[in-house]
């Protein structure tokens, strides 16, 4: 998977939510930026975390979370400013249920984005009100996508 994002944008892995915070985020305007973060820091005593997704393009970006939280609750407002986005999308509909996909719902956020012509909602309108459905989706969704890498 990471194979397709590379070769579609500049793909800066996972981070821990300290790493990028501490990182410096001083992309050129025609960048194209995706970076999966883990709620937790580098040095935390919890053994896991959860996964969430930014995306630069030029001065537009979008924050994802499966399970709908605003952008704040993980990063705080001084680290969004610092992300120099004039305008930054975000979803705020719980799509996944109480399973560890987090990751892979970010995997294949990212990836529907860079084909999908940036289109959010399209990726969360493929989403139900049954999360344990939606669960199962993300699965097939990133089986599918992890075939098509090999």
């Amino acid at each position: 998977m990471e194979c397709r994002l590379s070769g579609l944008c500049n793909y800066f892995g996972v981070l821990s939510n300290d790493r990028f915070k501490e990182s410096r985020h001083d992309f050129t305007a025609n960048d194209t930026v995706v970076m999966i973060v883990n709620s937790l820091s580098l040095n935390s005593k919890e053994k896991f975390g959860h996964w969430v997704l930014w995306m630069k393009r030029g001065n537009k970006g979008w924050f994802f979370d499966s399970l709908g939280e605003d952008v704040e609750h993980y990063f705080g407002s001084s680290v969004i400013r610092s992300l120099q986005c004039s305008l930054l999308s975000r979803q705020n509909k719980r799509i996944q249920g109480f399973s560890s996909h987090c990751g892979l719902y970010c995997l294949c956020f990212a990836l529907h984005m860079l084909t999908n012509d940036f289109n959010m909602q399209s990726f969360i309108d493929q989403f139900s009100g049954n999360l344990t459905r939606n669960d199962i989706l993300v699965q097939q969704l990133f089986q599918s996508m992890y075939r098509s890498c090999l």
